[in-house]
């Protein structure tokens, strides 16, 4: 079957990775044990998707009850199966912790991620802070510039996307199995799909 591609935003080949990725955590969910009283334990994976493809070049199942700190082994991931590090990254604040800050400066790479409103009033969030890294503090004022700031907005045209496809239409919002083994089996039959379909929408009129 004769394929064209399309021309534009869309037209990004699948063989190369973008230099820009984005990720969020979305949060399915998952039971302990099929009798248990327990609440409910997170199982979130993370999707990072290059900014004009849209398509999911990494993912991961945790059960951790926070994002920080998961920036710096997606890096990884990705350039393990991209062969390609990303020069940027795309992050809710979620992810902006200091540490994974200064791991992706020692990468190469810069995190672009909303600075933390400060507790105290009167406290500049973008002015550098007693104890702030150089990468941290580079980090604060970066997010005060216009082009950062636009940047950002990217963000949302590309995991929400991913997101709300997962959640919405695929049921990844709610899990039916138990275990961090069968959730990653079920979020990567989703991330097949989804890329598959998203090949499809690049290559066909």
């Amino acid at each position: 079957m004769a394929a064209t591609r399309p021309s534009g935003r869309d037209a990004w080949p699948l063989s190369s990775v973008p230099h820009r990725t984005a990720w969020r955590a979305s949060t399915p969910r998952w039971r302990s044990s099929p009798r248990s009283s327990r609440p409910r334990r997170r199982a979130g994976p993370k999707t990072p998707s290059p900014d004009r493809a849209r398509v999911i070049v990494g993912f991961d199942v945790t059960k951790a009850g926070t994002d920080l700190g998961q920036t710096t082994p997606m890096i990884a991931q990705v350039e393990r199966r991209t062969g390609t590090r990303p020069n940027e990254i795309l992050v809710d604040g979620g992810y902006t912790k200091h540490d994974a800050i200064d791991e992706a400066a020692a990468l190469g790479v810069t995190v672009v991620g909303p600075v933390p409103k400060p507790r105290v009033e009167g406290i500049d969030p973008h002015a550098p802070h007693s104890g702030d890294s150089p990468p941290v503090a580079e980090w604060r004022a970066r997010m005060a510039t216009d082009a950062a700031k636009q940047g950002y907005k990217d963000r949302a045209a590309v995991a929400e996307t991913v997101n709300a496809e997962a959640k919405d239409k695929r049921g990844l919002q709610r899990q039916n199995v138990r275990g961090k083994d069968k959730v990653t089996t079920v979020v990567g039959l989703f991330v097949l799909t989804y890329n598959i379909l998203r090949l499809i929408a690049l290559t066909t009129t």
